[in-house]
């Protein structure tokens, strides 16, 4: 059964494997076009799906699958160097995810939004992207550094003997 709840925020009830159920916030303008799908085609019942086949039935993953894989297969043909890679629609969701954390969103938000019972599931997606794990140590050392270039003679050999005195 599909719940959606239209209003100031528009939200989203999913139901994934395992019946686990999450709220997911729908953008305004993916609202409006949500609307207007269900409009033109007279969904105005949340217990029939909202994407069937063309035998009318609910949309599965191997439907979603096929579409998607018919579209790159066209796309391929005018634009081969860009689809180098195998395209599914897990690959597209492990994308989002990793393109969320990229963007700074944080890590536990990208969990529920994912659907995943534990962050640890959700940190692959900070593991496999260098460039997330160079902007947080980019963020930390501005955070931490000083207006001064370099440091005096003074304040380098206070360091050095800092240091030796550790041994």
């Amino acid at each position: 059964m599909l719940e959606i709840t239209f209003g100031k925020e528009t939200t989203i009830k999913l139901f994934g494997k395992g019946s686990k159920t999450r709220i997911v916030p729908i953008m305004p303008e993916t609202a409006g076009i949500l609307k207007g799908y269900m409009k033109e085609h007279i969904i105005e019942q949340f217990d029939q799906p909202l994407f069937v086949n063309r035998s009318n039935a609910k949309l599965t993953v191997m439907g979603v699958t096929y579409i998607l894989k018919k579209y790159i297969t066209l796309a391929k043909d005018g634009h081969p160097q860009m689809f180098k890679d195998p395209i599914s629609p897990h690959m597209m969701r492990r994308t989002k995810g990793s393109h969320l954390i990229q963007g700074g969103v944080n890590i536990y938000y990208v969990r529920d939004f994912l659907g995943h019972a534990s962050v640890v599931t959700t940190e692959r997606y900070v593991r496999n992207n260098p460039e997330v794990i160079r902007k947080a140590i980019e963020k930390a050392s501005n955070s931490i550094g000083t207006d001064r270039d370099y440091y005096g003679k003074d304040e380098k050999q206070a360091m050095m003997d800092f240091l030796k005195s550790l041994h």
